[in-house]
């Protein structure tokens, strides 16, 4: 990945898949932006998501965070009669 500049990254794949899966190549390049855990998890509750499970642990020590998220509805109010 290469730095652009405050948050913001250029990250480059290039991929070369062997006979076996058929031969050839693919290259992507797209911007990346690197946020905090404190970040993400603001915007999901923004969007009305909480944390459900943290599986960090679980999926090893790539140093990235792993969090499932689940939808939580916004109370519905009654109406009163």
């Amino acid at each position: 990945m290469k730095p652009l500049g405050g948050d913001l990254f250029d990250y480059t794949e290039k991929v070369v898949l062997g006979e076996e899966l058929g031969g050839g190549s693919y290259v992507d390049r797209f911007t990346v932006r690197c946020w905090s855990r404190e970040q993400v998890l603001q915007a999901a509750a923004e969007a009305g998501l909480q944390l459900q499970q943290e599986l960090s642990p679980q999926l090893g020590d790539s140093g990235s965070d792993y969090l499932l998220l689940s939808y939580v509805p916004a109370a519905t109010q009654t109406r009163s009669a």
